[in-house]
């Protein structure tokens, strides 16, 4: 491997560990303007948030107690949510890459044309009920230099118009690109958006309790040397192939966790729990 390959694998590592950061921070202030979160932070007197490393976060608070927060996304599994990340992957990398290029933000939505809807055939109507949205991945890199082209052939256009829309071919499949620059409606950032479906996974708790179960493995690194232990496992939106509800059901079953207390924070209601749990932790291995 070259030094320059080196050098582009080092960037993207650090790229991709600068927007968990990122993304640990955001979630951090969405949870804590919740009521539950605002109960956290004035309850226990926090004067300080510090960023850290197993833990995610220190909690200083104004006795001289450190408390520990560590941050978990909860994405419930279906078999169209890695061509829902892997798309948003690389339009997010586009994203940046403009940015730097020239300094133009964008944010990008994916359309892919669904041959189902038009189509004479009953069992292909029927067969888009009850399975919705799209799993195969195209080729990543065809995929991202197409993209990549409508972006350098549009740029000035781009700073012109505000928005650019093409459609693009890959094997037998059309994708539907529009760029703008503003915001992304869904998220309200500079950001890509992949217009995806998925069958909708109703009160997944074994799951959740699998995602509990990885951190409990964990809990006494956390918790060495501080006064508490919390974890928050975040329920992203549906934006990103996140296809759940959770329901009040929630709140009345119990998980097994470590943890002093385990917190929820569900950005589809920005809404936050304390879930019910037993520290059993025999049972979760």
């Amino acid at each position: 491997m070259s030094n320059c390959q080196i050098c582009n694998k080092i960037t993207n590592i650090m790229s991709k560990y600068e927007i968990k950061i990122a993304e640990e921070k955001e979630f951090l202030y969405k949870f804590l303007q919740t009521i539950v979160g605002k109960n956290l932070f004035n309850e226990n007197n926090i004067t300080k948030i510090v960023k850290s490393e197993a833990p995610d976060f220190l909690l200083e608070t104004y006795d001289s107690r450190t408390l520990a927060l560590e941050i978990t996304q909860f994405i419930a599994q279906n078999k169209n949510l890695h061509y829902s990340q892997a798309l948003t992957r690389i339009g997010n990398q586009l994203c940046d890459e403009i940015k730097k290029r020239y300094n133009i933000k964008i944010s990008i939505l994916i359309d892919r044309y669904d041959k189902r809807k038009f189509s004479p055939n009953w069992n292909d109507h029927i067969n888009l009920t009850y399975n919705p949205g799209f799993s195969e991945v195209p080729s990543k890199n065809v995929f991202k230099n197409k993209i990549r082209k409508i972006l350098n052939t549009n740029i000035n256009k781009l700073v012109t118009t505000s928005l650019v829309q093409e459609w693009i071919q890959i094997d037998n499949e059309y994708y539907k690109i529009s760029i703008q620059t503003f915001p992304s409606i869904i998220s309200g950032k500079y950001d890509c958006h992949v217009n995806n479906a998925g069958q909708i996974k109703f009160i997944p708790f074994d799951e959740l309790q699998n995602c509990i179960n990885k951190k409990n493995k964990k809990v006494d690194k956390y918790k060495k040397n501080k006064s508490k232990c919390y974890l928050l496992i975040i329920v992203p939106d549906w934006k990103i192939g996140n296809y759940c509800s959770l329901t009040n059901e929630l709140l009345e079953y119990t998980f097994i966790s470590a943890f002093d207390l385990t917190f929820l924070y569900e950005e589809k209601t920005n809404l936050s729990y304390i879930l019910n749990t037993q520290k059993n932790i025999s049972a979760s291995n």
